[in-house]
């Protein structure tokens, strides 16, 4: 009973604060259904869901799977279900964040601190009402470290299933945690285990099933479009981090010769601006305000025969915004990625220093700077904003001569991994420790690297994904220093009468 008494009071504090932003008249904004590129036509999900489902080919399906499954379920009461949805997912995330750190050792009182500082953060607050799948993926993840911990110190089948199951319900909704990052934390947590024999083999049939099922979707990919992997548009990103490398002269000279496509000529804007000029926007856009970009490149795209397939045939959602599952915008990306990769090839220095600057960039700004980005409602920013000017100045040292940011994101990965090979060196390993703590690292560097090579302009959004785990080392760097310099404490002597 001792154990629930931390986490009764956390939920408490949980649900409490976020009664307080509900008042303030913070809410999860739907609006994102009607016109996000991720999402398929709100009609299709409610009417034909398995087949639209089947032939994504732009996202892995479990994100519009959940949305399908509300929209079907409560049609009338969508709002309700989702805003409760969130709230779970919300209250999964601190739990689960409470649990973890106070399981690798972080004393009690101070994993309560963090864990509360953690829940009201303005960007959290933000995530939590934005109906889109990073906040569950965040959940999902700090959930998953749980039931590794506990795999790695009970060696339980069923538990190491449970979080294998949770890392492709993690691949199968968020694409940038690919079929090879599996792989990755597969092959890592055997060498945790030194190729063990029992332990590593448990460990391959805890994986074998959720890995097929990643597999299955790449699979399917490949099958139907020609494109071994969960997601179709990484040529899209690609060329928002590429083609600003060449000049308009070097990109028309590229263009002539053949080796760069037409498309290079007119930018990766065309793809973004749509969405972005109508997600900043508070009233609805009427169709007549979209525009189709297959009408702009019409010169330079074949005829696309209908498939029967109203996902892959329409231009436009029911919504009147631009459908961007249309089979055509996965050839357009596949030209952007040959660009992209040719454009690397020639000018790999400047790519990559393009890249290391938007990385130190993004180290130098909190989460909270990003919040005025395109993604969140401007009607919750306007209720936000009063508290994130304290929480920023307040608990993020805004008042410090130095940047804190650097210090949180640059020194605790590198923490993590002091401490994942003190173990290793070790006669006598932590398992449970040790296994999780490179679950976190790998996680950080996963989605550090991956979104700042393949992502621009976005990554204090990816980061927040992996944001609880900074923290989870955060606390037990603390801790560790408390340990190593105790304060002192003025002790009373006392004195007998002789």
């Amino acid at each position: 009973m001792k154990s629930l008494k931390p986490v009764g009071l956390i939920s408490l504090f949980y649900l409490g604060s976020r009664l307080i932003f509900f008042l303030a008249g913070v809410r999860l904004d739907l609006a994102p259904l009607d016109f996000y590129m991720h999402y398929i036509d709100p009609e299709l999900l409610k009417h034909n869901l398995v087949e639209s489902l089947f032939y994504l080919h732009s996202q892995p399906p479990l994100f519009n799977l959940f949305l399908g499954i509300i929209l079907k379920l409560f049609p009338n009461h969508s709002q309700v279900v989702f805003s409760l949805c969130y709230l779970l997912f919300g209250l999964t995330l601190v739990i689960s964040l409470f649990l973890l750190m106070s399981r690798l050792g972080i004393n009690q009182k101070l994993a309560r601190i963090l864990t509360i500082l953690f829940m009201i953060s303005p960007a959290y607050i933000l995530n939590e009402n934005w109906l889109f799948y990073d906040y569950p993926v965040t959940s999902l993840l700090c959930l998953s470290s749980l039931f590794l911990f506990s795999f790695m110190r009970k060696n339980q089948l069923w538990q190491g299933g449970l979080f294998f199951t949770i890392l492709a319900i993690i691949c199968l909704t968020r694409s940038l945690f690919h079929l090879s990052y599996f792989i990755i934390l597969i092959t890592g947590l055997a060498w945790v285990q030194r190729f063990e024999y029992h332990q590593v083999r448990k460990l391959l049939l805890a994986a074998l099933l959720p890995l097929s099922l990643i597999f299955l979707l790449f699979l399917k990919n490949y099958l139907v479009f020609g494109n071994f992997s969960a997601s179709s548009w990484l040529g899209f990103n690609l060329a928002k981090t590429t083609q600003h490398l060449l000049s308009d002269e070097e990109k028309a000279t590229l263009v002539g010769q053949g080796k760069l496509s037409e498309l290079t000529l007119i930018g990766p804007g065309f793809i973004s601006s749509p969405w972005r000029v109508n997600i900043n926007s508070l009233e609805k856009i009427t169709p007549e305000y979209t525009y189709s970009p297959l009408t702009e490149l019409k010169s330079i795209l074949p005829e696309y025969e209908k498939t029967g397939i109203p996902m892959l045939d329409e231009e436009y959602k029911s919504t009147g915004y631009v459908n961007y599952h249309h089979l055509a915008y996965q050839d357009i990306s596949k030209k952007l990625e040959q660009d992209a990769w040719y454009i690397i090839r020639i000018k790999p220095v400047a790519y990559l220093q393009g890249r290391f600057e938007a990385l130190m960039s993004s180290w130098l700004r909190l989460n909270s700077d990003y919040l005025n980005k395109s993604w969140a409602s401007k009607k919750n920013f306007a209720q936000v904003k009063p508290w994130q000017g304290f929480y920023t100045q307040y608990f993020c040292g805004r008042f410090l001569p130095f940047p804190v940011s650097i210090v949180f994101y640059l020194i605790l990965p590198f923490y993590g991994c002091y401490l994942i090979v003190r173990q290793q060196g070790s006669k006598v390993v932590n398992l449970p420790f040790v296994a999780t703590i490179f679950f976190l690292v790998v996680n950080i560097f996963w989605v550090t690297l991956t979104s700042h090579l393949l992502v621009d302009n976005e990554q204090e959004r990816v980061r927040l994904l992996v944001e609880p785990f900074y923290l989870v080392l955060f606390g037990l760097l603390l801790q560790q220093l408390f340990a190593a310099h105790p304060k002192k404490r003025l002790r009373r002597h006392k004195t007998t009468k002789r």
